[in-house]
């Protein structure tokens, strides 16, 4: 069984796949996920509009 995979063609250093050595990990997260905007916290603005409920 040949399940070993070259990458040939234009590439800058040969390229070797060997799929017995692969690790899945369950830990997947999708794109949106990964690269969602991120909300940054101002802790003195949060502060003050707390202080000031007061």
């Amino acid at each position: 069984m040949n399940s070993i995979i070259q990458v040939t063609g234009l590439v800058n250093f040969p390229i070797t796949i060997d799929p017995t050595v692969w690790i899945f990990d369950d830990r997947k997260q999708t794109a949106d996920t990964v690269f969602a905007p991120v909300e940054v916290k101002d802790e003195l603005e949060a502060y003050t509009k707390e202080a000031s409920k007061h």
